[in-house]
């Protein structure tokens, strides 16, 4: 059975009201109609007080085959491939940031000697600096 069918049945079933039915398990009433209405689906939490209250199994709520187990399923899919997107973004752009300070660094690495180290110093024709020590 589809469950958003079972929860209406069941809150009809138990003469509850759909606000009576969300302060019970801590959800608004909208949250109850979406349920009800199939637009969203409960989590987990919210699936074990409403077996609590409907004296249900979650083996009721989620057998095989259901609309929750696919939906469940779907949303672990969906979070598996994004796991994989954000690692074949985030990695290139580690390693293209690491490349980035690695010639920054090496671009902008001086010598630094002590003045009074140095005997003579003469600039080049081509704007290097050399000294004598």
């Amino acid at each position: 059975m589809i469950i958003s069918h079972m929860l209406k049945a069941k809150r009809k079933e138990y003469q509850l009201t759909q606000e009576q039915l969300a302060e019970k398990i801590y959800v608004s009433n909208k949250t109850i109609s979406n349920w009800e209405t199939g637009k969203t689906k409960p989590d987990i939490e919210s699936l074990i007080l409403l077996a609590k209250l409907f004296d249900l199994s979650l083996d009721n709520l989620l057998l095989e085959g259901s609309d929750m187990v696919k939906s469940m399923d779907k949303d672990i899919k969906k979070g598996r491939n994004l796991k994989k997107i954000l690692a074949l973004v985030i990695l290139p752009l580690i390693i293209i940031i690491i490349c980035l300070s690695w010639v920054t660094y090496k671009g902008s690495h001086k010598t630094i000697v002590p003045l009074s180290d140095i005997s003579n110093i003469e600039m080049s024709d081509n704007g290097t600096i050399n000294w004598d020590n």
